[in-house]
């Protein structure tokens, strides 16, 4: 009789899923207009399951979870990239782009630089060790940000002026962190004094990369909108409504960037964008949207519940210098950055002062560290990893719970 009852790993897997999957879809209608942040009820979840199962395979520091936490954010980044390149419909012009073009090159920079010695100076980091706390902790995230985006493909926007330089700044800081990670694995190969690696780092992880990552993704975005709208011209794709297209892009784009040696996720990027820009309103453009959204839904719940289940790891190695490190990085540096990374522009102080606030940290700072750690040794690994963990969740809730009445409040201001 007992045999009936003998589930394996596979199916408990199976049902862990499926639940996390409904959730994704369910919580999100039961807490509407509350002011709730999603991401941080399913990293509550998983927190208090793994606190009482004795099941550990969350743990960083092995392998093949090391692997799987690279794999899994690295699809959930490319998927809220691709929902964010379709969700923008200015135009590429210095007037409109000039807000998110000074929060790359000085707010990014700052940020990094900031962090890099906070992790110095109250960490105690080597030089590589601090130079990835900063790189990986620079980009603001797609993922956990949707409350502070621009709304969805055709849909009248509110207040563009500060929706749309967050949305867009996330869309391109997730993968111009890459060239400081490489800096940073760099410092821990080769060191300051080692090798004539910088030159080499500039050239290729810099401007090459950046180069091919941004062209490759337009220029696919061009092609597959040729596809997807025009041809054959009696019956295109667009007009059959197949959502799953989507996945072929952000496969193609990701893919057609890294195989020529480019930024992935620049490409899936520009490539949203592309296709945005060539047929302007389309229906499809929010069929394309929607199945991304669901998709992100889907992979974003999951990863959030074994987030928490990594906290239950890293708990022990949260210190004081991470609380520290955590407050100046969303209150002070994030904030004063934003800040003067929009210095000169013409906007309201309010809104400067919003825009600068939700530098919003999430699964793309897990990527790069997961990314990081398997290419180099750096010290202090596990304080570094319960650093970032603490800092995600903490901006997750104090993110999360301002956002909703910070963007009504805006919205009012527009009306």
């Amino acid at each position: 009789m007992s045999e009936l009852f003998d589930l394996e790993k596979y199916e408990i897997g199976l049902m862990v899923i499926g639940v996390l999957t409904l959730l994704a879809a369910w919580i999100p209608q039961y807490f509407f207009r509350r002011h709730v942040t999603l991401p941080l009820l399913h990293i509550a979840i998983g927190f208090v399951l793994f606190s009482f199962i004795d099941f550990k395979p969350v743990s960083p520091f092995i392998e093949d979870n090391r692997w799987m936490w690279e794999k899994m954010t690295e699809i959930a980044v490319i998927i809220s990239l691709l929902g964010a390149g379709l969700k923008i419909d200015k135009e590429l012009t210095w007037k409109n782009w000039k807000v998110t073009f000074f929060l790359l090159a000085i707010t990014m920079p700052l940020t990094i630089v900031s962090i890099s010695i906070l992790g110095w100076w109250l960490g105690g980091l080597p030089l590589a060790s601090a130079v990835l706390l900063g790189a990986v902790l620079a980009p603001t995230d797609p993922v956990l940000a949707a409350d502070v985006q621009v709304r969805p493909p055709n849909e009248s926007p509110h207040d563009n002026h500060v929706r749309f330089p967050l949305t867009s700044e996330a869309g391109l800081n997730d993968g111009l962190a890459f060239p400081f990670t490489y800096f940073a694995v760099g410092l821990a190969m080769y060191g300051l004094g080692g090798e004539a690696w910088v030159s080499d780092w500039f050239l290729k992880q810099v401007l090459y990369k950046i180069i091919v990552g941004c062209g490759i993704g337009w220029g696919l975005g061009y092609l597959l909108s040729k596809v997807i709208f025009k041809y054959p011209t009696e019956k295109p794709l667009a007009r059959e409504g197949l959502g799953f297209i989507a996945i072929s892009i952000l496969l193609i784009s990701y893919a057609g960037a890294e195989l020529l040696g480019g930024y992935g996720f620049l490409a899936v990027f520009a490539s949203a964008l592309k296709i945005k820009k060539v047929v302007q309103k389309h229906d499809y453009h929010t069929t394309l949207y929607d199945f991304s959204e669901n998709l992100e839904r889907i992979v974003m719940s999951l990863i959030l519940f074994l987030l928490g289940g990594l906290a239950t790891v890293l708990i022990d190695d949260v210190t004081w210098e991470s609380v520290a490190i955590a407050i100046a990085t969303i209150f002070i540096i994030r904030p004063l950055a934003g800040w003067l990374g929009q210095w000169g522009c013409d906007r309201p102080k309010y809104e400067r002062a919003v825009v600068a606030f939700f530098g919003i940290r999430g699964i793309g700072s897990i990527y790069y560290l997961a990314y990081a750690m398997g290419k180099a040794d750096f010290v202090e690994m596990n304080w570094i990893w319960a650093t970032v963990v603490f800092i995600i969740v903490c901006s997750a809730t104090i993110h999360g719970f301002s956002a909703l009445p910070v963007m009504r409040w805006l919205d009012k201001q527009k009306e």
